[in-house]
């Protein structure tokens, strides 16, 4: 059993936010500092945390915790193949509050360690060393209902580079339907392939009672070329469904059943895997 507990400070208008997990032992999992530079731009610092906390945020799947629970339907799973944790910063411009705002996040995943002959790793360890990964993001939101976010990450991962492009849409139908979508391209991944991938679904609010929350998606987190496929390994591709219900029992506990389903798992023709999960979110 793994229990999380996640708190954020707010000091004026700075936060400090941190997340704690305890499984076999006490694990810090985030920890970062947000403060702003100017009344349009934002800056964030991080010793503990992830890219994704910071880019590709979506109204509608972006939490796995409140929303959809597989990673590649709460991600661009592309765009973020190698967000791990470790340290970095973050920083947000939405000039002059417009409909336009500018993100990037930085990440080195063994910033800590100078010397890679601490481990057994043929990674180069440091700050701005393999393995890193960057992403920077632009958002068109010209109003409240609509927001679609063009994205681009480069990194490296045992000194192999890669590059990838991505579109993250999001949009509301009214005040109780919204919809969202993700697609993801990569110019070069390590072992000279380009794959694509993509996810899509639908929300509903209040739906049998008011807070309440249902989903459905679809996604295929990756879709190899067909000169991708040299070795003759993967015959068929992935596809992830999800369905959850989540529901309010009051301001402090929701519980939502989930239904997952994955065909052609791992890209192959293997049997098709179906899952239930009760997740049950304590809110302070």
């Amino acid at each position: 059993m793994r229990v999380l507990l996640h708190s954020t400070v707010r000091v004026t208008n700075s936060t400090i936010d941190y997340s704690i997990s305890r499984g076999s032992g006490l694990e810090l999992n985030r920890l970062s500092y947000s403060f702003p530079v100017f009344d349009d731009l934002r800056v964030s610092i991080f010793p503990q945390g992830y890219v994704s906390d910071y880019i590709d945020r979506n109204s509608y799947a972006n939490n796995d915790a409140t929303n959809f629970s597989t990673y590649g339907l709460v991600n661009n799973q592309l765009l973020l193949a190698n967000d791990l944790p470790g340290a970095g910063a973050a920083v947000s411009w939405n000039p002059s509050k417009s409909a336009f705002t500018i993100r990037a996040a930085y990440r080195s995943q063994q910033a800590a360690i100078v010397n890679s002959t601490i481990t057994n790793s043929d990674n180069n360890e440091g700050v701005f060393e393999d393995p890193n990964l960057g992403v920077v993001e632009l958002e068109i939101s010209p109003s409240k209902t609509f927001a679609i976010r063009f994205q681009y990450s480069g990194g490296t991962q045992s000194s192999e580079e890669y590059d990838v492009i991505g579109t993250n849409l999001e949009i509301a139908l009214g005040k109780k339907l919204g919809f969202f979508g993700r697609f993801g391209y990569t110019f070069n991944f390590p072992g000279d392939i380009k794959p694509t991938s993509w996810s899509a679904g639908i929300l509903f609010k209040d739906l049998f009672a008011q807070s309440d929350l249902l989903g459905i998606s679809v996604g295929q987190p990756l879709i190899f070329q067909e000169n991708d496929n040299l070795l003759g390994l993967f015959g068929s591709t992935q596809t992830n469904y999800e369905a959850f219900y989540r529901l309010k029992v009051n301001h402090n506990l929701s519980v939502s059943p989930i239904l997952q389903v994955i065909t052609d798992p791992g890209n192959s023709q293997s049997n098709t895997v179906l899952t239930g999960t009760l997740r049950t979110v304590f809110s302070f």
